[in-house]
């Protein structure tokens, strides 16, 4: 009877037994710097830790489609949307990134591991997308929500624009 090939599992919500140790080496060299909590990391697979490592490296939004051609040639299984989709789904959910609506694309958090609604500014001549924060936005949004009985489920606030860097080399 053949082996199969020891591929990794994509799915796979935690690392097998005995690769703990692996897999927390590979958090930390998955986003040397950036806030993101290490345990977390490590208990993502693999495929979640590539694909942030992805979204972290680029300025620009990324879809699951520009994501599933820039991992495929980094692992030995093919990688179907649907996987990438629940990894997408597994990362947001996490607080690692957030989904731009608008585009259907993902971008890394710029804060990690805090509860927050961003305000995405997206620039319309590169691409870049870039994150703020402000809680006087949101208790502005709620207090017009109350005064019009209205309950929020979900707050998505983009600004389409341009950014700095191509305000600069007009």
């Amino acid at each position: 009877m053949p082996v199969a090939p020891a591929v990794p599992t994509l799915g796979r919500l935690k690392p097998a037994r005995g690769q703990g140790a692996a897999a927390r080496a590979a958090a930390a060299n998955c986003c040397p710097g950036h806030p993101a909590d290490a345990a977390l990391l490590a208990e993502l697979p693999d495929l979640a830790r590539q694909a942030y490592a992805q979204l972290l490296a680029s300025p620009q939004a990324r879809t699951a489609y520009e994501l599933i051609e820039t991992l495929q040639p980094q692992v030995a299984q093919r990688i179907y949307p649907q996987t990438i989709y629940r990894t997408l789904a597994q990362l947001t959910q996490h607080g690692l990134v957030h989904r731009i609506a608008s585009t259907n694309a993902y971008r890394a958090c710029s804060r990690p591991g805090t509860v927050h609604d961003g305000i995405h500014f997206l620039c319309t001549r590169c691409g870049a997308v870039d994150e703020a924060v402000d809680p006087g936005i949101n208790a502005l949004l709620n207090r017009h929500a109350d005064a019009h009985r209205f309950a929020i489920d979900q707050r998505v606030i983009e600004i389409s624009g341009i950014c700095a860097r191509c305000s600069a080399g007009s």
